[in-house]
């Protein structure tokens, strides 16, 4: 890290472009090391009626979230439903835009 900020302050002078050089260095950490779990494929395949990453997670565990889904999220509250399944898949966007970015 310290050889990131010494190249931030080298590379810009102006402090709000290296305030910016920095929070971009701190999201690409973070999104590196980010750990996906089965549950944000699930929602993610569930939130777009896909299987793309069904390799990810097994029929029992996607089984097991949807029972979680029908007991927490009112099935009849498409709002309600399609924020829980954003909550959990978005983790799994971020990463793909992450990825295709680099």
């Amino acid at each position: 890290m310290k050889t990131e900020l010494d190249s931030i302050a080298a590379e810009h002078d102006n402090s709000n472009k290296q305030i910016q050089a920095l929070a971009q260095v701190i999201d690409d950490s973070i999104l590196k090391s980010y750990k996906l779990w089965p549950t944000n494929y699930i929602a993610y395949d569930i939130l777009n009626k896909t299987d793309e990453y069904s390799s990810f997670y097994t029929d029992n565990e996607k089984l097991l979230f949807e029972r979680r889904l029908e007991i927490r999220i009112d099935q009849n509250n498409p709002v309600a439903l399609e924020g829980f399944l954003n909550m959990y898949a978005n983790p799994v966007v971020n990463k793909m835009k992450y990825q295709n970015a680099i």
